[in-house]
Parts: structure tokens; C-alpha cells; sequence
């Protein structure tokens, strides 16, 4: 769908999202919205793996069950993602017009 929607120059003017979605955003906002961004962002879907995001590791499972820390999975693996593949640090960074338009007002 969004292929379809940047091959016909439709683009966000906000992005709005919870959960996955606010990844999803964050991955958009960070790029040019076009063809080829895309195409990337159906690649990242396409090659992602349950261990890339929850990463295994029953100490920590043991650890988080136990209460003696705040989760059961560590947040490392889906830190590592966002830092591969959301090309901003900051929300201000984004690509995104709505970011612009929040300045104005």
C-alpha cells in the first residue's frame, strides 16, 4: 500500500502510531517519502527475525519473572534495530512535514 501511495507522489503530512506502528513511523519519518523508501521498508519486514527483536536469554527471562528486573526480554534487540534502520536520533530530525508544521504554530 504505501508503494502504491509514494508512486502516485501521495504523501503523509502526519504520522500517528502506537506500538509497532510508532517503529514504523519512526522508519518512515526518517527517510524521503519515495519508491525506494518504500521498497526498504518492505525489505526490513521481509528479513526480520523473532531473535532480532527478542533476543534470547534466559538469565535475564529468569531474572525479570523473579521481579528483580522491570522485563521478561531485554531491550537490546530492538534498540539494535531501531539504530540500524531509522536514520534520526531525535523526532525534531525527521523528513516527515509534520515536523515543520509543529514549528510553525
Amino acid at each position: 500500500m504505501l508503494r502504491a501511495l509514494y508512486e502516485r507522489g501521495i504523501v503523509p503530512d502526519l504520522l500517528v502510531a502506537t506500538s509497532v506502528g510508532a517503529v514504523n513511523a519512526a522508519f518512515l519519518a526518517s527517510r524521503l517519502p519515495n519508491v525506494a523508501t518504500a521498497d526498504e521498508f518492505a525489505g526490513v519486514w521481509c528479513g526480520i527475525r523473532r531473535s532480532d527483536v527478542f533476543p534470547a536469554n534466559p538469565i535475564a527471562g529468569f531474572l525479570g519473572f523473579l521481579g528483580h528486573r522491570n522485563s521478561l526480554v531485554p531491550n537490546s534487540g530492538l534498540r539494535s534495530l531501531l539504530e540500524r534502520h531509522v536514520q534520526i536520533r531525535r523526532l525534531e530530525e525527521a523528513a516527515s512535514p509534520s515536523t515543520s508544521l509543529r514549528r510553525r504554530f
